[in-house]
């Protein structure tokens, strides 16, 4: 990932998945759910309608 202003906003769980997928590129995750929060759900929401409003333009 090389957005850094979403890499500021990630909680330290979810960056600890982002630094351990950089150095093991071959390794799996099981799963990934317990990581998500309601704010991480709301960051997501909002880049997505963002990306919606400049695909238009």
């Amino acid at each position: 990932m090389t957005n850094a202003p979403t890499l500021e906003n990630m909680s330290p769980e979810l960056l600890r998945v982002v630094e351990r997928a950089q150095h093991e590129p071959e390794g799996r995750f099981h799963s990934l759910a317990h990581l998500i929060d309601v704010p991480a759900l709301g960051r997501a929401y909002h880049r997505m309608r963002m990306g919606r409003k400049h695909a238009s333009e």
